[in-house]
């Protein structure tokens, strides 16, 4: 337990590499197998190792159906890829089960969230990419 808050404390101080470290420490001395793989898959998704991340995601949802964390890091993965119609999938096809759990609409909400900025941005950042960089004046 203390190595997992340890790996926690890490990851949240901005240290991946650390809570990476942890996790894998915790892992070998847990009594239930894969109990801090979310927040390894988290910390290599930090790293920007987005497979491995999605190795460890995969592991905790095939191990821990009951808990939304597995689904639920995949769902970050996507948004943080770009990728939300994916993200949408798979928050669409996993919040029905989890519908008290906290964390889980919190996701959903934040793929919508970024959806619906995404829809009416858009235009403004093709724009963007496309054109020209505007001029600016200065009044002295």
């Amino acid at each position: 337990m203390a190595r997992s808050v340890l790996s926690l404390i890490d990851r949240t101080c901005g240290r991946p590499d650390l809570a990476v470290r942890w996790s894998e420490i915790c892992g070998h001395w847990s009594s239930r197998p894969a109990d801090c793989e979310s927040i390894c898959g988290d910390s290599w998704a930090a790293l920007g190792d987005d497979e491995k991340a999605e190795t460890y995601y995969r592991r905790v949802s095939d191990l821990y159906p009951e808990t939304p964390e597995g689904w639920i890091g995949l769902c970050r993965l996507k948004l943080l890829q770009g990728d939300l119609p994916a993200a949408r999938k798979i928050y669409q096809d996993n919040i029905g089960r989890y519908p008290n759990h906290r964390s889980a609409r919190e996701m959903a909400a934040q793929v919508e969230f970024f959806s619906a900025i995404l829809r009416t941005q858009k235009e403004r950042y093709i724009d963007l990419r496309q054109g020209k960089p505007e001029r600016r004046r200065f009044i002295l």
